[in-house]
């Protein structure tokens, strides 16, 4: 039999299986130990470590979890290019209205 611990306290008439807290070191009874989890990627990670709920039991940590980045915006299907080039020189723009560059004179 192990020393009498305030945590565990031993019940002839409704025996209770016990557990050792793996951050403090004390017996509990083993409904008042629960699974340490943290944070891996994007999902709960179990650490397989049984601690007390009374004061080992830590919160999952915000800062490892994995920030998901929302997808890019789905592009136009048919795009119109911008008549840069003819606006700067003056010329109209509209579909099949290219006015002639200083570089395409012929000699």
């Amino acid at each position: 039999m192990f020393p009498a611990n305030k945590f565990a306290p031993v019940n002839p008439r409704a025996p209770e299986p016990t557990g050792l807290c793996m951050r403090c070191g004390f017996y509990y009874p083993l409904s008042k130990l629960v699974w340490q989890f943290q944070w891996c990627g994007p999902q709960l990670q179990n650490l397989h470590l049984l601690v007390c709920s009374r004061t080992c039991d830590d919160l999952p940590q915000e800062q490892l979890r994995t920030i998901i980045i929302s997808a890019d915006p789905v592009p136009p299907k048919h795009p119109s290019p911008d008549f840069y080039r003819q606006q700067n020189q003056g010329g109209v723009a509209g579909p099949g209205t290219f006015p002639p560059l200083p570089d395409d004179t012929p000699p």
